[in-house]
């Protein structure tokens, strides 16, 4: 394994516990690896693998243990950090968390970084109902890898709604929410009351092989991590799950009422208007948030939030912020 790691490195060895991506991998190199490893042992470990596992020495023992973890899983470890605040980022109306991998590079010794997917992504299983459903859902998940607060909190567009449902259940448990990220993300029923736009098939297919192989430059640098390419891990039935997972998310916003949360919002908003896109106000949440919302502008469009410039804007914030809450629950 440390050979393996060597030659996708270009590095002329690699100590059993040395750290993947610490070392210069990115996800061209992470997808190389994983191939190789696959063409080696027979091995079919999606990208979460190694995520998991990121060095020789973990990934050799997750294979001797017969384990194995997939890019569908319901959450993803991204990136594990010791003794550092844990943050957990629900999914996009596709359901996929992938997008905040392009996060995990502000994570490294500030905060250990966990993606939320949908459940209904296996389309053998039974879909969310409501907003209030998937939010108890992923409060139990995420309690099952934090068990008590504080807690921070991330979502995306739709995932905003549910990150701000999970908020508010967690406030009524008695648990401390320290930060609730909302990346251009609006209560819906104060909008247009136009019907919700919502992807073809095919265009579920083109949004997944955009994200999965990155439209960035792949000759690029910037000590960012970038989504996974398509692999074969990805199947018709996970297409069909993406596809039900928009059209069922997308009603459920339609839907939904926010609580109303007691405690402080950072509204990341995306400062370019995206044409033919409705567009929120954040004065929008002030019905449902009784603390401070404090806005942050990031150059870019809704669809480009998590893009490489603006996910560096937004990483930049989150880390800080992140760590000068985690300092101060400290000293308390």
């Amino acid at each position: 394994m440390c050979g393996l790691f060597a030659q996708v490195l270009g590095l002329p060895e690699v100590p059993a516990d040395a750290d993947f991506f610490a070392l210069g991998g990115h996800s061209l190199l992470a997808m190389r690896l994983m191939g190789r490893l696959r063409a080696e042992t027979g091995a079919r470990l999606g990208m979460q693998a190694l995520f998991q596992a990121p060095s020789p020495a973990r990934l050799a023992r997750l294979l001797d243990d017969g384990e194995s973890s997939h890019d569908f899983d319901t959450i993803l470890a991204i990136r594990s950090e010791p003794d550092t605040p844990k943050l957990f980022c629900v999914h996009p109306a596709s359901g996929i968390g992938w997008s905040y991998q392009a996060l995990a590079g502000h994570a490294v010794g500030s905060f250990s970084l966990y993606a939320l997917q949908a459940r209904g992504l296996d389309v053998s299983r039974e879909a969310a109902a409501s907003i209030e459903e998937m939010a108890d859902d992923y409060v139990a998940t995420m309690r099952s890898i934090q068990p008590s607060g504080p807690y921070n909190l991330l979502g995306w567009s739709f995932g905003g709604m549910v990150a701000h449902a999970m908020a508010a259940r967690l406030e009524a448990m008695g648990e401390r929410v320290d930060r609730l990220f909302l990346l251009d993300a609006y209560p819906f029923e104060r909008q247009s009351a136009e019907p919700l736009w919502c992807p073809s098939r095919r265009e579920v297919v083109e949004d997944l092989l955009r994200v999965a192989r990155n439209q960035y430059d792949p000759v690029e640098d910037d000590g960012l991590w970038r989504p996974p390419p398509l692999g074969t891990e990805v199947s018709e039935e996970h297409v069909d799950g993406i596809y039900r997972a928009y059209q069922t998310n997308l009603d459920m916003m339609a839907r939904h009422t926010p609580p109303v949360l007691k405690g402080d919002i950072v509204l990341v908003r995306a400062a370019i208007p995206e044409s033919d896109a409705r567009t929120g106000d954040p004065l929008d949440w002030r019905p449902y948030v009784e603390g401070d919302i404090r806005i942050v502008d990031i150059d870019c469009t809704h669809s480009e939030m998590l893009d490489t410039a603006a996910a560096n804007e937004i990483g930049t914030v989150v880390a800080r912020d992140v760590r000068a809450r985690g300092a101060r629950g400290a000293q308390e």
